[in-house]
């Protein structure tokens, strides 16, 4: 069943992906049973489109409809450390979608998507809404 997106907004989306340091972000891949991270750069403008489309799925994704329990989060490549982090992920190129499920990347996605791409992407790779 997929989950219901809404229709992008001007504004961020309340309750959109969170951005992750390099610490937190370490964190949820070892913890979190659902993720789905975007890796990207500030100087990467398919990540600019990306980011809106990213918050509407992370409201879409935690709803009840969308399976609930699936964190989106986000982390910026071009803090400290992070070409180190992007690297040992397997990311080569920006925007990258990791979608991981019990601490395994089970899918990868470059380029920017639409919300409704994304929660099909999670739904497919983490079992989201099952």
């Amino acid at each position: 069943m997929a989950a219901a997106v809404a229709a992008p907004a001007e504004k961020a989306v309340e309750g959109g992906a969170e951005d992750l340091d390099a610490i937190s972000l370490a964190l949820a891949l070892l913890t979190e049973e659902r993720l789905v991270l975007d890796v990207y750069s500030t100087w990467c403008g398919p990540c600019a489109m990306l980011a809106p489309e990213m918050d509407i799925a992370a409201v879409a994704l935690r709803s009840p409809e969308g399976g609930g329990g699936c964190r989106v989060v986000k982390f910026n490549a071009d803090h400290v450390d992070g070409p180190e982090i992007a690297s040992a992920l397997g990311v080569g190129a920006f925007p990258a979608l990791l979608y991981v499920s019990k601490g395994t990347v089970a899918r990868r996605a470059e380029g920017p998507h639409v919300a409704e791409a994304i929660v099909a992407m999670a739904e497919e790779a983490c079992g989201v809404g099952s």
